[in-house]
This record gives structure tokens, C-alpha cells and sequence, in this order.
């Protein structure tokens, strides 16, 4: 191609660009690289080292959210690049004073490496309110060093282990059971169960080698489950199975469910005294809850003797049941001095 200049006719250079190896299929942080060819040369060595062609890829110039890395070579005529985002792009490069414009090279970016603490976590369903004994699912979302989301079509089944644990808000760890790491699900994710057993306002932690991933920790809230009477446990005011006449005797039931939550509420339970198999009235018998799934229970006995206590709901007995406690008959002792 010949250009004019103050009438005195020069030839400019001719310039093609293509991928290097024709490669036109990239994963994230690869770096690729494009050739200069050269097909007529420069006016002067001067001419060959003003060549400064720009870059754009999709219109967007430059290092960018596309592409980083990127430099002309010089010694090598070639421009390198990487791609950070997964998609397919066309690259126009263009140097308006040699009259260079390319239009013609395009490539496909697919998602890189797994990253681990890029993962992104969250509840499946946007779910996080269970009851104690039911099954919860963290949805993972992996993604590549770039923040692109790697799906199994790219990465297959490698899905590294994750740690799975749980604490309370003020930092104390409670049990999970049964966590499993179950793979991806049809939409890209990767599905990591667990049975929630202890109640209360909680976090669940995802980690890799201590990084947690974006997300972690998630809220989690468990309800008590069902009142389970063989779970519930009583326990006296005093140490002392010995009360003296006439006194008033307190019992503490914490009612609880099977994994040993206390269950809030003021739940009913049949108290009974016996004596050598015979069944003695309770005198002025008093419950109240005093706090969230604990009941007080107090009352009188009105006859000395060796007794039984059984509490029970529902033809059950609570824990350590019966229990044994004795009345005796209390004596005023004088001190004389001498």
C-alpha cells in the first residue's frame, strides 16, 4: 500500500495478526499471545519502532475486567494478554498512523482452576430456620481465581474437601452430624449436608486450609424439637435427700428433646408420692416456669417416712426415676452454758 506526503509517494507496511498456533480456546489466567507479521516492511528502522498498536477487546481498550497483562513485545512481535473472563470475545487492534486496523481475531475464555476460598456459600432456598434433628443444605458455588463460576463440565467431579463446622455466637462449637459432601447438583453446585441438633441462634463455617469462603459464616436458627418425657431431667433445689416436716420440697424438671435441647413452654407432668407401694396426696402442689424449658415444682409432705417421687407425662417416666427421699421429724435442741 503506497500513501502520499508533501507529494512524495511511500509504502506503508503490511501487517497481519493472528493467534499464536491458531489457538483460539483459552481457560482463565492462561496467557495468550498474538503474532505480528511483518508481510512488508517499515520505511526506516525509525518507522518500525514508532509501531505502537492499541488493543481492545469488545470495544473496551486496554487492561481491563476482560483481559490483564497485556504488552507489545517488541524484540518478538507479539502481543500478550490474559484472560480473566469467561465468555467469547473480538479483539480490534489498530495503529491509525500506519493505517493498521484488525478486526478478525476472536476467542472463547472458559473458567479456570477451582479456587477454593473464592467459593461463594449459601443456604439452598435461601433456608436457614430448622428444627433439631432435620437436614440442612449449603449450596457452593466454586469459582476460578477470577470470579468466574467453574462448573463440573469444566473441572468434572475433582471437588476438594471442605471444613464444615459449627459455633454458637459467642464462639463455642456444637455438633453437626452427619455432614457430607454430595457433589454437584444439576444447577453447578456443590452440595454439602448436615443434621442440625443443638438449638439456638448459630454459625456455620465453610473453610479451606482456614480461608473461608465468601459467605461463611451463615446464620443458622434451630428450634428444640418435640418434648421427649425419658429425656427430661430433675434435679433439687438442694443437694439433700432429707427434708425436714412440713417443709417445702423443690424439684427443677428440664424438659427436653432427644438431642437434649431444653423445649420452652409450660408442659404438664403427673407427680407422685408413694410409700410402700401406697400413693400419698401432694399438699399445696405449685409449678411455674422460672425459665425457657425449665419448670419448678414444689410441695409438702405431712407425714415423716422413707418415699418415692414419680414424675412422668404420658405414662412415661422422666430420667432417673423414681427417686428416693426421706421426711423427718425435725427437733428444737437447746445449748446451756455452763
Amino acid at each position: 500500500m503506497f500513501n502520499f506526503i508533501n507529494g512524495i509517494q511511500w509504502q506503508q507496511p503490511e501487517i497481519s495478526f493472528h493467534l499464536d498456533n491458531w489457538k483460539t480456546e483459552y481457560r482463565a489466567g492462561e496467557t495468550a499471545s498474538i503474532v505480528v507479521s511483518v508481510e512488508v516492511g517499515f520505511k526506516s528502522e525509525k518507522d518500525k519502532q514508532a509501531f505502537n498498536p492499541s488493543f481492545s477487546v469488545n470495544e473496551v481498550m486496554g487492561n481491563s475486567s476482560l483481559v490483564t497483562g497485556l504488552w507489545f513485545d517488541r524484540n518478538n512481535w507479539r502481543i500478550f494478554f490474559m484472560p480473566i473472563m469467561v465468555g467469547v470475545f473480538n479483539v480490534f487492534i489498530s495503529d491509525d498512523r500506519f493505517n493498521v486496523h484488525c478486526y478478525s481475531i476472536s476467542y472463547r475464555v472458559n473458567p479456570g482452576p477451582i479456587y477454593e476460598p473464592g467459593g461463594v456459600v449459601s443456604w439452598m432456598g435461601e433456608v436457614n430456620d430448622f428444627v433439631a434433628g432435620s437436614k440442612a443444605t449449603v449450596l457452593l458455588q466454586p469459582k476460578d481465581a477470577f470470579g468466574n463460576n467453574v462448573t463440573s463440565a469444566i473441572e468434572g467431579q475433582n471437588i476438594h474437601n471442605f471444613d464444615v463446622y459449627a459455633t454458637t455466637l459467642n464462639g463455642s462449637n456444637i455438633n453437626l452430624l452427619d455432614i457430607s459432601n454430595k457433589g454437584w447438583n444439576e444447577f453447578g453446585y456443590v452440595c454439602i449436608e448436615f443434621v442440625v441438633v443443638t438449638a439456638g441462634h448459630l454459625l456455620v463455617h465453610i473453610k479451606h486450609k482456614n480461608d473461608s469462603l465468601i459467605g461463611s459464616p451463615l446464620p443458622l436458627t434451630v428450634h428444640p424439637e418435640a418434648l421427649d418425657v425419658a429425656n427430661c431431667l430433675a434435679h433439687w433445689s438442694t443437694e439433700t435427700n432429707s427434708f425436714q416436716l412440713f417443709s417445702r420440697m423443690e424439684t427443677f424438671v428440664s424438659q427436653r428433646d432427644k438431642f437434649g435441647n431444653l423445649v420452652p413452654g409450660l408442659h404438664e407432668f403427673d407427680f407422685e408420692v408413694m410409700q410402700e407401694r401406697l400413693s400419698l396426696p401432694l399438699t399445696d402442689l405449685q409449678y411455674k416456669e422460672v425459665s425457657p424449658g425449665i419448670q419448678s415444682f414444689s410441695f409438702m409432705v405431712v407425714k415423716p417416712g422413707n418415699f418415692i417421687l414419680i414424675i412422668s407425662a404420658f405414662k412415661e417416666m422422666i430420667m432417673d426415676m423414681p427417686h428416693d427421699f426421706s421426711i423427718y421429724t425435725g427437733k428444737f435442741l437447746t445449748f446451756c452454758k455452763k
